[in-house]
């Protein structure tokens, strides 16, 4: 029933305390230490180790990281990834009903991939309505989030779930598995290409008509929805734009190599033209 945020290392803090061990989400070893945002005092809750990444859990978690993403950006503070960077780096917590994204050891100033990865914030808090905010009510140093981009140039954000730290079992099923299942779903659409994908359109409520079972030269009408608009704007207005064009591929996705043959999709109403389209 305590709320506890360390790991159970008897060596901090006395071997039978109920505040020992160190706070695994400051004992990362990017910027560790570096800004206030942690405690060097053993019995703290926000105990961030005696040295970077020195508990076993945090280090399977960076190695891990290490050999699943490659490194992507320079360990500049101020250097970006790429555009064309790929992975995507979660960390689910609760409670707050919130969604967080790098600088963790400096929420007063943006990172370098800022704008992309808030774009990519508000359309992951479009599914669960909660607040997408790279601004925290404090600094945190040496945390996950911020290792994953800071090391690797990963595009890495917190959930924070519900509304309390013990949350209980009807609530969860009714609201936070059902909301958040969708944007985890959205979130595994899009580590190719992290930073572009989100600022483009996304095709909605597709259906085909056309029987059980289709037969060479057999008609195939496909319907949907391409729209650019689905943004969560709690925390400032997302830019949108026009859907200029839609196509679509048979049996193989667009970045396949070789690449797929191409379908173009009609606009239904005779022209693209504005952010949302439905289309055929």
């Amino acid at each position: 029933g305590e709320s506890w945020r360390k790991n159970t290392n008897e060596n901090y803090c006395g071997p039978t305390s109920s505040s020992r061990g160190a706070d695994l989400n400051r004992n990362f070893s990017f910027q560790w230490g570096c800004c206030g945002g942690s405690s060097g005092s053993q019995c703290d809750p926000t105990y961030r180790g005696p040295t970077p990444g020195s508990e076993p859990e945090a280090q399977a978690v960076e190695a891990y990281s290490d050999a699943v993403f490659p490194d992507q950006r320079d360990d500049d503070l101020d250097s970006p990834a790429p555009d064309d960077a790929t992975g995507l780096y979660l960390d689910i917590h609760s409670a707050s009903e919130i969604i967080l994204w790098p600088w963790g050891f400096d929420t007063g100033n943006n990172p370098p991939n800022g704008t992309a990865l808030q774009t990519l914030g508000r359309k992951l808090a479009y599914f669960n309505g909660y607040d997408p905010s790279h601004h925290i009510w404090y600094d945190v140093d040496g945390d996950t989030i911020d290792s994953a981009y800071g090391r690797l140039g990963v595009a890495s954000f917190v959930y924070e779930l519900g509304t309390t730290f013990f949350q209980d079992c009807d609530y969860f099923e009714s609201t936070i598995l059902p909301y958040n299942l969708q944007s985890l779903i959205y979130a595994a659409k899009v580590p190719r290409t992290p930073y572009l994908t989100p600022s483009g359109p996304e095709t909605v409520d597709l259906s085909l008509q056309g029987g059980a079972f289709v037969a060479p030269g057999d008609l195939i009408t496909l319907n949907g929805i391409a729209t650019d608009t689905r943004f969560n704007n709690q925390n400032g207005t997302e830019p949108t734009g026009t859907v200029a064009a839609a196509r679509c591929s048979l049996d193989s996705p667009p970045w396949s190599d070789p690449g797929p043959t191409f379908l173009p999709l009609a606009a239904s109403d005779g022209s693209f033209d504005g952010g949302i389209e439905s289309i055929e």
